[in-house]
């Protein structure tokens, strides 16, 4: 890996439920990176489909929903007093005023009011100089090939950090967010005649079809991963695995610091937000789960070409837990972690090629 003085844009893409909020938390504490309020941008997922926005619209598709800190600014903010205010910070600029402050209310500005284009996403980047700027969007994983080839014309210096999951564990908890957030397709975990003529092509509600497939999509990180290295040099990968953030946290963080020629300060109480701790014990009927774990064994099994002793151990993992399952309802909480004695994984992609 070459080492770079000037700022690089930084981009993570996922995957969903494999640690993203754990990274963004982690960045406050990175010493030459800009973490900006908001987490997910979306820029290159709806890339061409969404165009100039208002605030409202912005803030709403951009900002997660239940994020109500930044949805009450949407209601508190209004787009001349939020001018305003900037200019006036602005203003005092040499007296004893946060520069962090003045940098934070301009970049709101920016994503607020500015056109929702390449030159709109390329000023978020440049605005934080002389540090990087961190875009943490889950779902830019399963990004189609011309976007990807896209962005390393305009961000050909651009660094990519891919979290992974076990697919079968990544699932579940996509399915107890679901769940928890009253989404229709999480009642197909537990109703295996619907799951049926899911797979079948029999009339199911299309938003439950479509959030399915998705979830697969954002699940198949063996395809996801070859388009990003089609396009992207695997020296500009990092690789990270949630077991790694679980069992070996020091490890990761000081392997990241490393990619991203960046230091680390560690928060004075000594401990890191906790991973996923909102998962609980989902009601699934059992034949659905063995579907997903046939699936998610597949795609284990595909991963040991880069990676492995990990995506083995899944695999490993995934058929054991098939050979126990029968045909009834039951409560499961599956985290899918590997041990802490398994050997620390994450890193460059070129590590492991």
């Amino acid at each position: 890996m070459v080492s770079e003085k000037e700022p690089f844009p930084i981009i993570c893409i996922g995957q969903m439920k494999a640690g993203t909020t754990w990274l963004y938390e982690l960045f406050r504490y990175f010493t030459d990176i800009w973490r900006a309020p908001v987490k997910e941008l979306h820029f290159l997922d709806v890339y061409g489909q969404v165009g100039a926005t208002t605030i409202d619209q912005r803030l709403n598709f951009d900002v997660n929903r239940g994020n109500q800190a930044f949805l009450g600014l949407s209601e508190a903010i209004w787009r001349p007093e939020l001018n305003a205010l900037v200019d006036q910070f602005d203003a005092l600029k040499g007296y004893p005023l946060c520069e962090a402050t003045i940098t934070e209310l301009k970049w709101w500005r920016v994503f607020l009011f500015g056109d929702r284009d390449w030159s709109w996403y390329d000023e978020l980047f440049r605005w934080p100089s002389p540090k990087s700027f961190v875009d943490i969007t889950p779902t830019y994983d399963a990004c189609p090939d011309e976007i990807i080839s896209l962005l390393s014309q305009k961000m050909p210096h651009v660094r990519i950090i891919f979290l992974l999951r076990n697919p079968l564990s990544r699932l579940v908890s996509h399915f107890c967010w679901g769940n928890k957030h009253k989404e229709p397709v999480a009642k197909l975990i537990s109703d295996w005649k619907l799951f049926q003529k899911l797979l079948n092509g029999r009339d199911v509600d299309y938003g439950v079809r479509c959030s399915f497939e998705g979830m697969l999509a954002h699940s198949s990180s063996n395809e996801n991963l070859k388009k990003w290295v089609n396009h992207i040099p695997e020296n500009r990968i990092f690789v990270g695995f949630l077991d790694d953030i679980v069992n070996h946290q020091d490890e990761f963080i000081s392997s990241l610091a490393d990619f991203l020629v960046s230091g680390f300060v560690l928060p004075s109480g000594g401990f890191l937000p906790p991973v996923n701790s909102t998962d609980k014990p989902v009601q699934v009927d059992s034949r659905v789960i063995e579907w997903l774990a046939d699936w998610s064994e597949r795609e284990a099994r595909a991963l040991n070409h880069y990676f492995g002793v990990l995506p083995q151990w899944w695999a490993q993992d995934i058929a054991r837990l098939r050979g126990t399952l029968g045909n009834n309802i039951m409560e499961w909480d599956y985290k899918g972690f590997a041990p802490p004695n398994l050997p620390f994984s994450s890193g460059v992609l070129s590590y492991r090629t």
